[in-house]
């Protein structure tokens, strides 16, 4: 157990201090005496004031270097100085009295001089020991107050025994040295800021403790108090001193406890931290019981933050933090890692077997799935997991469990998935989509990028009613990726917003090509929630000067997604793009979660129903109602509808007949190539002007 390191200014500033007191007092009182005409017990008591200051300096020397209190050391020395003396004097007193020709009380002093200065040369010793070579002092500092502990009986027996004036010069000599070599070791040990060092061993401090005891009992027990009282007051003092130290270790105990909960608890949420999960999962791999790990992170979550702010956001951890709890389980060991990854940890033959680990990695999944209400917010943060399950983990290294789940999860981020379990092929996936952001980055730089265009067909005309612009990777070695291969791998490597400024230039410099060519057709260009900043405004009217392209030309759709995320900064910026005479549409309308009332505050022309309703309105009666509720809906509001996903007659049918105004899919054209799209476009061109604002039901 290792207690705090003082600082080096206050390890310095003790250093001092103690030097004083150990060089100058004890000369101070000492050398004076020294030279008294008569021997008196004045020198015993001035040397138990010495040997006192030289323990403090001690108590000092450990409190800095072996990781304990300068109170506590101080306190242990007493009580093992004082039951010492007491057995000592009990025993000795009298047959030193009689072979010194002393009297009692003399021989008593003597015997406690003696003792405490044994106490201080363990002292010493002690802190020694537990040094380390090099620059370091202690082991000298520790070895010269041993010396200087020996001296002070020493100086005192001088004074006492040695006749003459020989008395006075020897005990001058010795306690001068006394006083000199303390203050120079306590500097030496103490001057320069100290590093971690070994805890003093508990068993080894108990056991003084109790030997301690054992000898005050022993004497109070059996020493006459009548007789000799100065035995029995020293054992009193003994005990007094061990339960002191006692009663501080106790607290010293209380205090750790706290410092170790704190270093293994998450603060925000009450959660084990890193440390701690690391630990536990030492422990399981070392028992080799069965486990298994779920590593996590809530998708959105800096969403979140940005828009609601980090109060917002702490909320959010919290309430996915309780419920992790309640679905992981009794006994799973449930940790913050940090931001908003989470780990679950299940050991046990039932609890971290496969078909259990993959339904708790599902209980989670789903309660995350579920929004969470924050000031006023409903606000969605779904996990991501990755699952590891380890039978027999032997020897595995939780930092590689940690790795392997981590890699899961990042598969199940990139699939936008249901947990993932790892296995062996997941590795190389992962080294393949970091070859591929490595790529995508170069694409970027290059010219790899490019547009196909999806056109767009008046319902009730046939007439061509604008183009969908919709990204394409023409990769030299895979040949062309869809987006579903790069886009999430772009999200993740923070690429997005590059991918839409390249998407943007292109889809942008094509319609003003078309324009010049006499066949003026709309573009309409996806945008992802981390593009609907202040900055596109600025980024949209640079390049539709530049490509002298009519602003009602140019369509830009956005989720509904977008609108949760931030309905207020969403707002303010397309409302900018509108006055530029931008229309902005809603895409893949009835998949999110946005409400009327944000519907309602935004400047949208156009919604976009999902394929998903689309494509089964004939089939399935709800996704039928859901079709016709959003076209009437949009009219109701003057907006124009476009269905996506129209791929046979039948559904185009139904589409005139419910009254929609625009109608994309393949009953229609693939997306195409931009020369290809050139001639679908050249084949199907209308005399008259296309306007996107014609379809709209007056």
């Amino acid at each position: 157990m290792q207690l705090p390191t003082p600082s080096p200014a206050r390890a310095g500033a003790r250093a001092l201090g103690a030097a004083a007191l150990v060089g100058l007092l004890p000369a101070a009182l000492l050398c004076p005496l020294a030279l008294a005409p008569e021997p008196s017990a004045v020198p015993l008591a001035a040397a138990l004031v010495g040997e006192a200051v030289l323990g403090t300096a001690l108590a000092l020397l450990m409190a800095v270097h072996l990781g304990t209190t300068a109170r506590v050391a101080g306190i242990g020395a007493v009580a093992s100085a004082a039951s010492l003396s007491a057995v000592v004097t009990a025993l000795a007193a009298r047959p030193l009295a009689a072979a010194g020709d002393l009297d009692l009380p003399t021989a008593h002093g003597l015997l406690v001089v003696a003792a405490g200065a044994a106490c201080l040369v363990v002292m010493a010793l002690v802190t020694a020991s537990h040094a380390r070579g090099g620059r370091d002092h202690r082991p000298r500092a520790a070895g010269v107050l041993a010396a200087v502990a020996l001296l002070l009986p020493a100086a005192v027996l001088a004074r006492q025994l040695v006749p003459g004036g020989a008395q006075q010069l020897l005990a001058t000599a010795l306690l001068v040295l006394v006083g000199g070599a303390g203050g120079w070791a306590v500097v030496q040990g103490v001057r320069s800021s100290p590093p971690r060092v070994r805890q003093v061993p508990w068993d080894g401090d108990l056991a003084v403790h109790a030997l301690s005891c054992v000898m005050a009992v022993g004497v109070l027990a059996f020493v006459d108090v009548s007789d000799t009282p100065v035995p029995w007051l020293l054992g009193v003092v003994a005990l007094g001193c061990v339960g002191a130290k006692v009663l501080l270790l106790q607290r010293e105990l209380f205090v750790l406890r706290g410092v170790r909960r704190r270093a293994h608890t998450d603060t925000l949420t009450g959660l084990a931290n890193r440390t701690a999960l690391l630990a536990e999962l030492d422990a399981a791999a070392a028992a080799g019981a069965p486990l298994a790990v779920l590593l996590l992170d809530l998708d959105g979550f800096r969403r979140v933050n940005d828009a609601l702010g980090h109060r917002a956001g702490d909320e959010v951890l919290r309430s996915a933090a309780q419920r992790l709890v309640e679905a992981a389980g009794h006994g799973a060991v449930v940790a913050r890692l940090g931001s908003d990854e989470f780990a679950v940890l299940l050991t046990g033959a039932g609890a971290a077997s496969r078909p259990a680990a993959l339904q708790t990695a599902a209980a989670v999944h789903e309660v995350l799935g579920e929004t969470h209400e924050v000031e006023g917010f409903s606000v969605v943060a779904a996990a991501h997991t990755g699952v590891v399950v380890e039978p027999a983990p032997g020897g595995t290294a939780p930092l590689d469990l940690l790795r392997r789940a981590d890699v899961a999860m990042h598969w199940a981020r990139t699939l936008r998935s249901e947990p993932v379990e790892h296995h062996s092929g997941l590795d190389d996936a992962v080294r393949e989509s970091v070859e591929l952001v490595g790529e995508l980055r170069r694409a970027l730089d290059g010219d790899q990028v490019r547009l196909h265009f999806q056109p767009q067909v008046d319902v009730l005309t046939g007439r061509v009613r604008g183009t969908e612009a919709l990204v394409r990777w023409a990769h030299p070695e895979r040949g062309v990726l869809t987006p579903d291969v790069f886009l999430p791998v772009a999200a993740e490597a923070g690429l997005m917003g590059r991918l839409t400024s390249v998407v943007l230039e292109a889809a942008i410099g094509q319609a003003a090509a078309w324009d010049r060519a006499g066949t003026p057709v709309p573009v309409s260009v996806n945008l992802t929630a981390t593009d609907v900043r202040p900055e596109l405004v600025d980024e949209v009217a640079q390049l539709l000067v530049r490509e002298q392209l009519p602003a009602s030309l140019l369509v830009l759709e956005i989720t509904e997604t977008v609108l949760v995320v931030d309905p207020a900064g969403t707002a303010a910026v397309l409302a900018d793009l509108v006055e530029l005479g931008v229309e902005v549409s809603i895409d893949d309308f009835g998949t999110g979660y946005s409400s009327l009332e944000v519907l309602l505050s935004l400047p949208v022309t156009e919604l976009k129903i999902d394929r998903t309703f689309v494509s089964r309105a004939l089939s399935d009666l709800s996704r039928y109602t859901v079709v016709r509720s959003t076209i009437d809906l949009a009219h109701g509001l003057g907006l124009r509808v476009v269905a996506e996903g129209v791929e046979d007659d039948d559904v185009l049918r139904l589409l005139r007949e419910l009254g929609c105004d625009v109608s994309q899919g393949y009953l229609h054209s693939r997306p195409l190539p931009a020369p290809e799209a050139t001639a679908w476009l050249a084949a199907h061109a209308d005399p008259a002007p296309t306007s996107p604002h014609e379809a709209v039901p007056g």
